[in-house]
């Protein structure tokens, strides 16, 4: 067991003991000095950097720099002691980092359930507001073919503008909603991401209604919009004078578009194999960015205790801080040694596919398909 969960379980066992003999608000005017915060992890971020990262996914100066960026927003005034944005902070970077239950989070900092609660959710709309703005902002036409020109250095997928996926986010649905967000014995949100060869993510949305179907999903959702609106102009493939759209590349569950291109389905040559292959290397990219985010960020490992419009500010943190971090200092050799088992699956199959592919679309991927196979790539 680990040196901070070793505090954690202490601490938390002290607390309880405590609680019996003397009630909560007594247990919590002791905070200051004898909460988790106050009794470890200044110790840990100067004695035991290691644990500071376990514990918040951050080093203790990439902490420093964040906080430095959203203190001003989480600073409270109050007639009684407020609790420090710092604190604020690592809390909630603690829960997004390790998951389970709010009142854990009550026991381990000696603060009110209800407190716990709205420091997660006010932290995480805080983070997602101050940062999207530099880190999940839409890309320029010229950082467009930039990531266009990676895909193609690293997959060898001409006019590539990212890569795209869904995934099921669990959570625990309140009870007057259950209906709503009840998927194949799953209550769950709907989060759509794209990346780039960083795997860095350039779109996302995170849609509530988790019981749609046929489609439904994708098909009504802000992302899909975003892709589609991400228009520009066709141009030459390399080295040929093929015209051709760009586009972004998905798995069988999405639907295949003009700017959406997926695998072939029922493979019936060498050459679809080919096509298929390629495809999957740029596939793997947005598949070990998800990787990436979920074995970070465990709080998507289980059912989320919010409510899902809550969730999402949760889910939204997540991916604003994993692209934060990814900006300097994700390993990419080990990034692609992840597995995936973190968030759960579904059949992905039956919720995202639309309806029959446009004969234009089925007649671009083998225009694409017999340029992949010939010597001009």
């Amino acid at each position: 067991m680990d040196d901070i969960d070793v505090l954690e379980d202490l601490l938390i066992l002290k607390v309880i003991a405590s609680r019996q003999r003397h009630g909560n608000q007594e247990i919590f005017k002791t905070r200051n000095n004898h909460g988790f915060y106050s009794s470890g992890v200044h110790v840990l971020a100067k004695k035991n950097p290691e644990q500071f990262i376990e514990s918040t996914r951050f080093t203790y100066e990439q902490f420093k720099v964040l906080l430095n960026l959203v203190e001003p927003y989480l600073r409270k005034y109050s007639h009684r002691i407020p609790i420090e944005a710092e604190q604020r902070l690592y809390i909630t970077l603690h829960y997004l980092a390790h998951g389970g239950p709010v009142r854990v989070l009550s026991i381990k900092f000696r603060i009110g359930l209800a407190t716990a609660r709205s420091i997660v959710l006010e932290t995480c709309d805080v983070l997602w507001r101050v940062l999207e703005s530099h880190y999940m902002s839409p890309p320029t036409d010229a950082e467009w073919k930039q990531i266009s020109e990676d895909f193609w250095n690293v997959t060898k997928l001409p006019h590539c503008l990212g890569a795209i996926y869904g995934k099921h986010v669990p959570i625990k649905a309140p009870p007057n909603v259950r209906a709503k967000y009840f998927n194949k014995q799953l209550k769950s949100i709907i989060l759509l991401a794209a990346c780039d060869t960083s795997y860095t993510f350039t779109f996302v949305d995170v849609d509530e209604d988790g019981d749609e179907r046929d489609g439904g999903v994708f098909k009504n959702s802000q992302f899909r919009n975003m892709i589609l609106d991400k228009s520009m102009d066709a141009t030459n493939l390399p080295n040929s004078d093929i015209v051709f759209p760009y586009y972004f590349v998905a798995d069988v569950a999405f639907p295949l578009e003009r700017n959406i291109m997926k695998p072939y389905e029922t493979v019936s040559d060498v050459s679809e194999e080919v096509f298929n292959q390629r495809l999957c290397w740029a596939i793997m990219r947005i598949e070990t960015a998800f990787d990436l985010l979920t074995s970070r960020w465990k709080v998507l490992s289980r059912p989320i205790s919010f409510s899902p419009e809550n969730a999402k500010k949760i889910v939204l943190a997540t991916i604003v801080l994993h692209n934060f971090l990814t900006s300097g200092n994700v390993n990419h050799t080990d990034a692609e040694k992840i597995n995936n088992h973190n968030l759960t699956s579904v059949n992905r199959h039956d919720l995202l596919t639309s309806n029959t592919s446009s004969q234009l679309a089925l007649n671009l991927r083998n225009e694409l398909c017999e340029y992949l196979n010939s010597s001009l790539v």
